[in-house]
């Protein structure tokens, strides 16, 4: 009886602690898959937001050169109809310009010429190096001429102080405006009888001495044969 006892005893404890083993594992096991499953889980959720988030930025981007496609394009057509605008409201073209301005200076224009206004005349401005040239737009014609030297005549106060440079001379008596061997000229003349004939550049071309006696009708010496 007593043996029978112990063993229900034993039988009893042995399927307790089975039940508490087996509590225990079942509740291990759970917890290490619930430790290993969620970051799966994580894992998985911040890799689909970061696809999610670069399809958006990917998205963002070709509507971004979308648009720049666009505007450029857009741009284009505004220069070449602004462009066919400006050369259709006249009767010459900037090719035409930039012919009639070789031919005057020899040598064509880098820049296309362009329309401005030119005392109150559309005209074509074409640029050079050394001066530029306008040429009216509806007719052709050269406007102004950059590139020509103009011809700077010298003041009858000028051709004084060359002549009492040349002279060494400030005794001046009178300055009279006459023609020497067929062009123009100044003559200085000074109180002790000499006169400089200087032309409408600047240049002494012939100079007249004193007179002595009888010699005050005296041709004046050329100049450039005194100097040789």
């Amino acid at each position: 009886m007593k043996n029978k006892s112990i063993l229900v005893l034993s039988a009893f404890v042995t399927v307790f602690l089975l039940t508490i083993g087996i509590g225990v594992v079942t509740n291990v096991i759970a917890k290490n898959n619930q430790a290993n499953v969620a970051p799966t889980v994580d894992v998985t959720a911040f890799i689909q937001r970061e696809q999610a988030y670069q399809q958006m930025i990917n998205e963002a981007n070709q509507k971004i050169e979308q648009a720049n496609q666009q505007i450029t394009a857009l741009m284009g057509s505004v220069t070449q109809e602004s462009a066919q605008d400006t050369t259709s409201l006249y009767l010459f073209t900037a090719d035409q310009a930039s012919a009639i301005a070789q031919s005057i200076a020899g040598v064509t224009p880098k820049d296309i010429p362009i329309v401005v206004n030119f005392n109150g005349s559309p005209a074509f401005e074409v640029i050079y190096k050394h001066g530029n040239i306008y040429i009216d737009a509806n007719t052709g014609t050269v406007l102004y001429n950059g590139l020509e030297k103009k011809s700077t005549y010298i003041t009858s106060e000028q051709a004084i102080k060359i002549a009492k440079s040349y002279l060494n001379n400030n005794q001046v008596t009178a300055i009279n405006f006459g023609t020497f061997n067929g062009s123009k000229v100044y003559v200085v003349i000074f109180s002790n009888g000499q006169s400089v004939y200087i032309d409408l550049t600047g240049k002494i071309v012939a100079v007249q001495m004193a007179s002595q006696s009888s010699s005050s009708s005296e041709e004046p010496e050329d100049h450039e044969s005194d100097d040789d």
